[in-house]
């Protein structure tokens, strides 16, 4: 019996490990009071409003998040939107462009999540 509890603790302590470095890997949420502050440093841009604009490229930035347990919240566009422009934010740009978003289940379970969204820009400006 002594082996067998022993064993059991591994698992536990294993299993542990593996769920803390799952959500090491998961985006980090924005609380919705940030969000809105981010909003309105931070705007998103579309490619019509570059016309006539000046603007310093300060680089892509990405950000992704994932549903690892079935009880985590379904990943969406705005929640990793929002991870996007707090990044931007971090890198005291006033605004992103291009943004690109993917979602679904097929490419998601290849990285142990239920469903993933990721979404990229070409730009922080």
């Amino acid at each position: 019996m002594a082996s067998c509890k022993g064993t059991l603790s591994q698992l536990s302590v294993g299993l542990l490990i593996m769920l803390t470095g799952c959500n090491l890997r998961q985006g980090a949420p924005v609380d919705p009071e940030q969000a809105v502050q981010l909003g309105q440093q931070v705007k998103v841009y579309q490619p019509a409003d570059f016309a006539g604009l000046k603007y310093t490229t300060l680089g892509p930035i990405d950000a992704s998040t994932c549903k690892f347990a079935l009880w985590d919240d379904t990943p969406t566009e705005q929640g990793v939107t929002n991870q996007l422009l707090a990044k931007a934010s971090a890198m005291s740009a006033n605004g992103i462009a291009h943004v690109a978003c993917s979602s679904g289940t097929v490419g998601a379970l290849v990285r142990d999540c239920w469903s993933r969204v990721a979404c990229t820009i070409g730009s922080g400006v």
